[in-house]
């Protein structure tokens, strides 16, 4: 034991006086770490094979357990403290390098541990990604720092984190950059390193995996990693994520901030990372054996209008951009002739909103429809009539055609005048109806003639359907939304979690404007005549210029079973 210990401290001076770096923000210092790192080499390939390299420390005493070691792609947490995953200890078989760079790692003395992670490609049709896991022996809050330094092409341009990594924690969580700072900075030299704070994540007892995915291509390259520092507290009681079932179009972490508490938006997400995409409906055929499946699906028995889905590769499909509620009918098949003779199944989409949208090239996109009405006993807002989102500059062809399919017949915009240069779909009407940004004082007392040619469209929505967007498809879209939703006789909780999905967007955080504007409005429409906040409403677009008549056709078109007054 005493030669053990011995060899310990040796190798943790060797660390310590190997670890020399030139920014003192990217050093580690001595009262940082208190633990000794052991570093093997990486004799694996596979991740999950690390489950089994702990197995000698079940029998040893607490006192003998260093507080972490590092071993093929996993840092093992035992005890509490500050641990350093140099990120070369990564696993880089899917990761692809800029063309910058001759190899993943790079030998350089200034960085710590004399290595880093070289730039990725930002080619995201690549799929480029690299992954470590933690195992944990407690329950445990993790705190995230890593340090970035942008590559000698791009040194010159500041750079957004936000828009290059995305760190994926078991496939259904995202440990998210700090809103406080996220942008690297130009600098003199690839290895003026920059820490940056990752918010705090509770991970459960066990091995958790991280994914770290090229998030996009920015055009101005994507940074090197010199390293993570991580910050392990052991806590009692942690927060669940409820598990998304197969019938509800929502990702876990979507589906765990539906089943809590509407104001608790920030538990979830920040208005950084793109978390606003739906899962889809998982259809899982286990049944057949095939290299390859065709999948075929209605929202019909008899099969009318049928899609196709061709080559797929494993045993499961997530069906897109359905309605909540509704009946799916489909079938799989080997090929052409099996697919038509197999038995037809069905399954339930779950009711549970908002129904958010998968549009290629285009966040923060959702149906308002599928909440309760009160102005109907049992009914509810009638879904694909009207949509909100993010501007739709950069869709791209899959995302449009995905559009007309839904049936999208206008585009409403709402930026201002200098940025609707629409049309951007030939297919689809465009109307620019400006209401300049900050304005977030007088939007809802001005801008009559604005709201007043808005309404006037979305009475035509059973017609046309409507895409309506801003800028970030948040606030000046949230308040048409807001209204509309108010006026068709939707709940508060409803309202305000449709308006606070706009966290899940990198649209940034909603939640001040949550209480500065949103809040406002609610309180602001008790001074307009009626008896309930829907007839408030229609009081409010009243003074704007749209007449009972046309509030009430509005109602009738969205709302299940309305008579118009």
């Amino acid at each position: 034991m005493k030669n053990k210990k011995l060899l310990l401290v040796c190798a943790s001076v060797f660390l310590i006086s190997s670890c020399s770096i030139n920014n003192s923000s990217s050093s580690l210092k001595e009262n940082d770490v208190s633990s000794i790192s052991i570093n093997t080499s990486n004799t694996s390939n596979s991740i999950s094979s690390s489950k089994t390299q702990i197995s000698s420390y079940g029998s040893s005493s607490e006192i003998d357990k260093p507080i972490y070691e590092i071993k093929d792609y996993t840092l093992f947490a035992y005890k509490e403290g500050n641990v350093r995953f140099e990120a070369e200890e990564v696993n880089t078989t899917n990761y692809i390098i800029s063309s910058d760079n001759v190899s993943k790692i790079v030998n350089r003395s200034d960085a710590s541990n004399g290595k880093f992670l070289a730039a990725s490609t930002g080619d995201t049709s690549k799929n480029s990604y690299f992954e470590f896991s933690i195992f944990l022996d407690f329950n445990a809050e993790i705190k995230m720092k890593a340090s970035y330094a942008q590559t000698n092409k791009w040194k010159d341009y500041n750079e957004d984190l936000t828009q290059s990594y995305t760190y994926i924690v078991d496939e259904n969580r995202n440990m998210m950059i700090s809103s406080n700072k996220t942008i690297l900075n130009k600098r003199s030299d690839i290895t003026q390193w920059e820490v940056f704070d990752y918010n705090s994540i509770t991970l459960s007892k066990g091995k958790h995996n991280f994914k770290v995915n090229i998030l996009a291509n920015t055009g101005k390259g994507n940074p090197n990693i010199d390293y993570f520092d991580f910050n392990i507290k052991k806590v009692n009681d942690i927060v669940e994520e409820t598990i998304s079932p197969n019938n509800d179009i929502h990702t876990n972490i979507q589906y765990s901030y539906i089943n809590d508490d509407v104001e608790n938006i920030e538990k979830y997400a920040n208005g950084v990372n793109e978390l606003s995409k739906p899962k889809g409906i998982k259809i899982e055929f286990d049944d057949l054996d095939s290299d390859n499946y065709i999948l075929q699906y209605a929202d019909n028995l008899e099969f009318n209008n049928y899609i196709t889905i061709k080559d797929i590769k494993v045993k499961e499909y997530y069906v897109q951009n359905l309605m909540l509620g509704q009946k799916l009918f489909y079938r799989v098949g080997k090929n052409e002739n099996d697919v038509l003779n197999n038995p037809i199944k069905n399954l339930n989409v779950n009711s549970i909103g908002p129904r958010n949208i998968n549009i290629d090239g285009v966040s923060n996109v959702r149906d308002i429809g599928g909440y309760k009405s009160t102005l109907v006993e049992n009914s509810k807002i009638k879904q694909g009539l009207y949509y909100r989102g993010a501007n739709v500059n950069n869709v791209t062809e899959i995302g449009k055609k995905e559009m007309i399919r839904l049936g999208i017949k206008q585009e409403i915009d709402l930026r201002d005048s200098y940025q609707c240069l629409g049309p951007y779909i030939n297919e689809i009407e465009y109307n620019a109806i400006s209401i300049p940004s900050g304005t977030e004082s007088t939007r809802f007392e001005n801008f009559n003639d604005e709201y007043k040619k808005i309404f006037s469209l979305i009475e035509k929505a059973n017609e046309k359907p409507i895409y309506l967007h801003c800028t970030a498809g948040a606030d000046r879209t949230g308040i048409c939304s807001f209204m509309l939703l108010t006026v068709c006789g939707a709940e508060y909780n409803d309202i305000a979690r449709d308006y606070l999905f706009t966290n899940f967007s990198t649209q940034g955080s909603r939640i001040n404007n949550y209480e500065s504007e949103f809040k406002q409005w609610w309180s602001k429409l008790d001074s307009f005549d009626g008896l309930t906040k829907a007839d408030k409403a229609k009081s409010w677009l009243i003074s704007k210029g749209i007449t009972s008549n046309q509030v009430e056709n509005i109602r009738a078109i969205f709302v299940d079973n309305y008579k118009q007054n």
